[in-house]
């Protein structure tokens, strides 16, 4: 799984009280990642797969042998 950063699921959500409101959690829970824990993109992943699609899509693509 690729790292996701907290710049990345908040401009997902727009707003880091979004994020925290979404996965049950608290501002400063979210505030504290520089990196969104594995499980919490999985998460992502099943309950909005429809932004998290957005997010791969918003990755660049790693060429194989480059």
């Amino acid at each position: 799984m690729h790292p996701m950063t907290k710049t990345d699921i908040i401009k997902l959500f727009g707003n880091a009280r979004e994020v925290a409101r979404f996965f049950q959690i608290t501002d400063a829970a979210v505030s504290a990642w520089d990196i969104v824990p594995e499980m919490r993109q999985v998460q992502l992943e099943l309950r909005r797969p429809d932004l998290y699609r957005k997010y791969r899509r918003s990755r660049p693509h790693k060429v194989k042998g480059a």
